[in-house]
């Protein structure tokens, strides 16, 4: 259940993203994990612009904090609805303002699935001039704690 090229749909793998006040931005990253296959489950961390509610029609998980409890404990949530399921596989994380593309999702998996592994991270190219200082620092920090 892997390969795109193939056809094949994601059925094992879920998506999780979590949701602060990213507005309309959330449906465009949704709509791409679903026409993937993908389980999706958003967590709203206490989001006050309304965002999420347009994505209450879909076919989706949409777990709520009444308030912002931080990135961290929206992960969790996801993580925990997700290991609900015993047919989940994998779990991936996308964040709700279309950073990370979910075309590339099958490869991701099937790397995942080819290697037996237990983490897989994508890794964006940070060489080009358009992204943002805090962009480029912040994924500087989480690779090498995340090689530590």
């Amino acid at each position: 259940m892997i390969a795109a090229e193939s056809g094949v749909r994601l059925s094992g793998l879920v998506a999780v993203v979590p949701v602060y006040n990213t507005g309309p931005r959330v449906q465009r990253v949704v709509d791409g994990l679903l026409a993937n296959g993908c389980r999706v489950i958003v967590v709203d961390d206490g989001s006050t612009d309304g965002g999420p509610d347009a994505l209450k029609a879909l076919p989706i998980d949409i777990v709520r904090f009444d308030r912002n409890r931080g990135k961290g404990h929206a992960l969790i949530a996801g993580f925990t609805k997700a290991m609900q399921d015993p047919a989940t596989q994998a779990v991936a994380v996308l964040d709700a303002d279309g950073q990370h593309d979910p075309a590339e999702l099958p490869g991701l998996f099937a790397a995942f699935a080819q290697q037996n592994a237990d983490l897989l991270i994508g890794s964006r190219d940070f060489s080009g001039g358009t992204v943002p200082f805090r962009s480029r620092f912040g994924n500087t920090v989480t690779v090498f704690v995340a090689g530590l």
